[in-house]
């Protein structure tokens, strides 16, 4: 959980592909390749990620693994 701006939900679907960016205003917020290893990581162990955005400028992100 972190306080960072607000991450739209068509962004947010993508956010775990392979170097996703977008602009903001004079520079560009990137998840370049850690998030998409970290989701490759967590598939191979037949887990999930998740990602939740809240207009509070809250950002949520964790994963889950079968035991």
């Amino acid at each position: 959980k972190n306080n960072s701006e607000y991450i739209e939900p068509n962004t947010l679907k993508e956010i775990f592909e392979k170097f996703k960016s977008k602009p903001v205003l004079n520079y560009r917020l990137s998840s370049g390749l850690g998030l998409y290893l970290s989701r490759e990581i967590i598939k191979a162990h037949f887990g999930k990620m998740i990602a939740k955005s809240y207009t509070n400028n809250t950002n949520i992100f964790g994963f889950s693994i079968p035991i």
